[in-house]
């Protein structure tokens, strides 16, 4: 996400305490950053380290987000191919195809988890 210098002045990030809850007097909509690949086609990027990060050009807000979370958007947004996972090194792609599989499986686990949890209460 990209954002102008009055947007930091209100958030008062230099006294902002983990945690703390900050208010702005105006709405802001937040834009995930999507990035290209040589052909054109635009990837949701993952990364898993900040070290990655700092490899190459990315907004001026990261915000962490669940991996699942990622992956779902990765597959609901139309304008990108899927999720590039740490694109500035050894980049590793995922299709909307693969974002299926892989979320579905994750479901099929989540379901048996919870399964099993129900047969421990018995």
């Amino acid at each position: 996400m990209d954002a102008d210098d009055s947007f930091f002045e209100q958030l008062d990030i230099e006294n902002a305490v983990i945690g703390e809850e900050r208010r702005l007097d105006r709405d802001v909509r937040l834009r995930m950053d999507t990035m290209k690949d040589p052909s054109g086609d635009e990837w949701l990027p993952l990364f898993f380290t900040t070290e990655e990060i700092g490899k190459g050009e990315t907004g001026n807000i990261l915000i962490p987000v669940e991996v699942k979370d990622v992956l779902t958007l990765g597959l609901k947004m139309e304008n990108v191919k899927g999720v590039v996972i740490n694109p500035f090194d050894k980049p590793f792609t995922m299709n909307k195809e693969l974002l299926e599989k892989v979320l579905g499986e994750c479901e099929r686990l989540e379901e048996m988890k919870k399964a099993d949890a129900g047969k421990e209460e018995v």
